[in-house]
């Protein structure tokens, strides 16, 4: 279950990623973003420590992710508030759809 949460927000990001970044960047500058984001994360994960809970292990995994989508907007120039400011609107697009999700709340 833990695998199909984090595959279902990583195409809800993306989708919402896409949406959100048009307006600041060219297709390709945000085709390089997603890529480079996910490389990044790959590499953070590394370091995440397993957790005890399902909903412990995708809180911790979803931090990963948020700090390589910051780290890869202000390494292609973003400011620290601009990279906030993308984040922060990500969730707006996808957030209802993960709660509603049967079972998402569910240990």
């Amino acid at each position: 279950m833990k695998k199909l949460m984090l595959y279902w927000f990583k195409i809800q990001v993306t989708k919402a990623a896409r949406k959100i970044l048009i307006h600041h960047y060219s297709n390709n500058e945000v085709q390089e973003i997603l890529l480079a984001y996910w490389q990044k994360y790959l590499q953070l994960k590394k370091g995440v420590p397993a957790m005890p809970t399902m909903g412990g292990s995708i809180m911790v995994q979803l931090a990963a992710r948020s700090t390589a989508f910051f780290r890869e907007l202000t390494s292609r120039g973003s400011s620290k508030e601009e990279a906030t400011n993308y984040f922060m609107t990500l969730p707006g697009r996808f957030i209802s759809k993960w709660v509603s999700y049967p079972g998402c709340l569910q240990e």
